[in-house]
């Protein structure tokens, strides 16, 4: 098994077990729904000098399940108060994405 396979693996296995489901809504493209993400809803980003910054919520996306996230996709996991848009991509690879996420109280 290359190195490829064995990454997308442990990345499929990590939504398993700590993702939920969500209807992810990218511009101009139809929803996808039942996409399961990763929501860290009190996440901190430090400043180059090691200094929390600010409280968010981080998302992290399958590209397999959403391959064309970018700024303003709304995540949205049914349940009161917990819409989420897309504000700044932090990381990502061949197999996921993270983004940071502000509330998103629109429909």
């Amino acid at each position: 098994m290359d190195f490829d396979e064995i990454e997308r693996r442990a990345t499929v296995d990590q939504f398993k077990r700590l993702g939920v489901l969500a209807t992810v809504s990218v511009p101009d493209l139809l929803p996808v729904e039942d996409a399961t993400v990763i929501l860290d809803r009190d996440s901190t980003v430090r400043g180059n000098d090691g200094v929390f910054t600010e409280e968010l919520c981080i998302i992290h996306l399958q590209l397999s399940e959403v391959p064309n996230p970018m700024r303003g996709t709304v995540v949205d996991t049914g349940k009161d108060d917990d819409r989420w848009r897309l504000l700044s991509k932090l990381a990502g690879d061949r197999t996921e994405e993270r983004w940071t996420a502000g509330k998103h109280s629109g429909r």
